[in-house]
């Protein structure tokens, strides 16, 4: 097996292969074009998922792109590996946030529409004298949604 021992938190202390690595040092095979049996792609996969969560989580966290990609040299990885690892996570993590800010903002829309219906509702039930609910809850709830929604959607970040 061509693994470069590593240790990062926690994770296994092989490294895991990655792209051209991976197939420039395997024999091809029938289930998936190595060397190595099924089990030892399966747990190569694991790391390889622990390795960028760790990786999402240190960015999650406010963690510089280039201090992420320094702390993955300084566990074995090529300035290559790293930069590109760190780069493919980010895209994920920002369009995830992106996802979530969307979300929000519709939440938020929903929120004011709704507050808009009942307030009319009550508005056009009280026509005739009597009372009637402004959902004022429902409108300040709705724009700080909507608010937090832009700002995630568009910067992408927490």
């Amino acid at each position: 097996m061509a693994v470069r021992p590593s240790k990062f938190d926690g994770v296994s202390s092989r490294r895991p292969l990655i792209g051209s690595e991976l197939l420039s040092t395997a024999n091809p095979s029938p289930w998936g074009g190595t060397d190595v049996s099924p089990e030892e792609h399966a747990q190569r996969d694991q790391e390889t998922q622990a390795l960028l969560a760790h990786i999402a989580g240190r960015l999650h966290r406010g963690g510089n792109a280039s201090a992420v990609s320094d702390e993955l040299q300084a566990q074995g990885f090529s300035r290559d590996e790293a930069d590109k690892m760190v780069l493919s996570v980010s895209s994920r993590v920002k369009t995830d946030y992106q996802k979530v800010g969307r979300a929000m903002l519709f939440k938020g829309l929903g929120f004011i529409v709704l507050g808009v219906v009942l307030t009319c509702g009550t508005y056009m039930l009280a026509a005739n004298g009597g009372i009637y609910a402004v959902t004022t809850g429902l409108f300040i709830a709705g724009g700080t949604y909507v608010v937090g929604g832009l700002i995630k959607a568009v910067r992408g970040n927490p």
